[in-house]
Formats: structure tokens, sequence, C-alpha cells
């Protein structure tokens, strides 16, 4: 009997397997776009973000399938699960599909609506400090200009005791002038590669998107036979409790 409950259970999860269409997973990590060697925003508020549910636009609520819900940004976050790591400034998507292709191109157009949001939040900052570059970079260019004249002025001039003195005076000048201008190169420097990678950068991914092209889940054949062993142990446990009942209650003695 134990057996053919095990069967009977065995016979109906193949008929659910059978009836119920196959999911395929795709999952990516993204990190956060960075300026001067900063995140443009955290991890943990990206994802409080997303689960707003006005994050994304309906392009992406299509092509994720939820377009027809009454909630679509908040069944949109709900599906793709975004996860943050409190210990370095990258997010976990993961998306399921009917087919390998379905979820693919949901997460490839969630990915890509994430990255021009970071990037709109970098615009601002990189302008300011790409104007801020370039006017010391002129300053610099200035500067050397002046020099250049100052001393072509001072060595075509003769020296006589009142020149001498001004010579002097020009050359304690030029001496802090070329200090300020190493500073200011130097200063140049940094911006430059504060403004470069790996210091500045958009949003990308750690590595590329995987969706393997087998359905997400266990095997089929570790949910049958796992069914199986729950109806005999299901089945074994009835029988063993009538016979328990029966020992505690037995039936009228007849003779």
């Amino acid at each position: 009997m134990s057996m053919a409950a095990g069967i009977t259970c065995v016979l109906l999860a193949a008929i659910c397997l059978w009836i119920k269409p196959a999911k395929f997973e795709a999952t990516a990590s993204l990190t956060m776009a960075h300026v001067l060697g900063a995140p443009v925003e955290t991890s943990l508020v990206l994802v409080e973000k997303i689960k707003s549910g006005t994050y994304f636009s309906p392009s992406a609520w299509a092509a994720c399938g939820v377009d027809d819900s009454s909630d679509p940004g908040r069944k949109l976050a709900d599906k793709i699960h975004p996860v943050s790591n409190r210990n370095a400034p990258f997010i976990g998507l993961s998306v399921t599909g009917n087919t390998t292709d379905g979820a693919m191109s949901c997460l490839a157009l969630v990915i890509a609506e994430i990255s021009a949001a970071q990037d709109a939040l970098s615009r601002p900052t990189l302008a300011a400090k790409r104007g801020q570059l370039e006017e010391m970079r002129q300053s610099l260019v200035v500067m050397k200009a002046s020099d250049n004249a100052a001393e072509k002025l001072q060595s075509g001039t003769g020296v006589n005791q009142q020149q001498f003195a001004i010579q002097t005076l020009w050359l304690s000048a030029a001496i802090a002038r070329r200090e300020v201008m190493r500073d200011l190169h130097r200063q140049i420097v940094d911006l430059e590669i504060n403004l470069s990678a790996p210091l500045t950068h958009p949003s990308r991914l750690v590595s590329p998107i995987y969706a393997p092209p087998i359905p997400a889940g266990p095997p089929a054949a570790i949910i049958l036979l796992c069914v199986f062993l729950a109806g005999v142990l299901l089945c074994g446990g009835l029988i063993w409790l009538r016979w328990a009942a029966a020992e505690q209650n037995p039936g009228p003695i007849l003779g």
C-alpha cells in the first residue's frame, strides 16, 4: 500500500511538472558608477530606489512581462530580486523567464536603465570637475607664458646697479611663481588621475550576464524521487497510526 501511494504521488508530481512551464534564470552583478574614487550612490540606496516601483520605464515593464500588472514597478522589482552588498559597491540581480533569451533580454534592459540613471547622477559632478581642470590648465599656460616673457626681458638688459637690484627682485618673484606653477601642475595631474579609470567610471557588469540553457531549480528526477519518498513515508505513517489506535482500543471479544 505504501508503494502504491508513493507511485501515485510520483504520477501526480510528473503531471504537475509537465503542465507547469520550465523557468530559466539569468543573473548579473553590477558595480556602481564612480566619480573621483567614490560611488555616485550606495548599493543600499539603489536597491531601495528599485523597490520603490517608479525606477524603471514602461519599456522595461514590457520586456520583463509585468506591464499588465496593477503595480508593474513593484512587480518588476520582485522579479529581478535586487540584492545589495554592504562590503562592496555593487548589486546582484536575478531574473527568471520562460526562455533563456527572455530572461536575458529582461535583465539586459534593466541593467541599461540602471546604467543610464547612474550616468545622470554622475554628469553634474563630472562637468564641474572637468571645467575646473580646464581652468587650471589655462592658468598654467598663462603663468608659463608670463614667466617666459619676463625671463627674455631680463636677459636682454645690461647689468648696472639699478638693473641688478631689479633682476634680483625679479629672480625672487620668479622662484615664488615657479613654486606656484609646480603646485598647480601637481593639482592638475592629481585631478586628471581622479577623473580617469579606475577612480572614475560608469556603472558596469562585474562579469557578463550568466544565463545557462537549463531550467532553474532542482532536476525533475530529484523532485520525483523526493515526492515518492514523501508518499511512502506519509502512507506508512498513516498505517502505523491506524495500527497504534487499534492496539489501544481493541474491539469486543466474541465467544
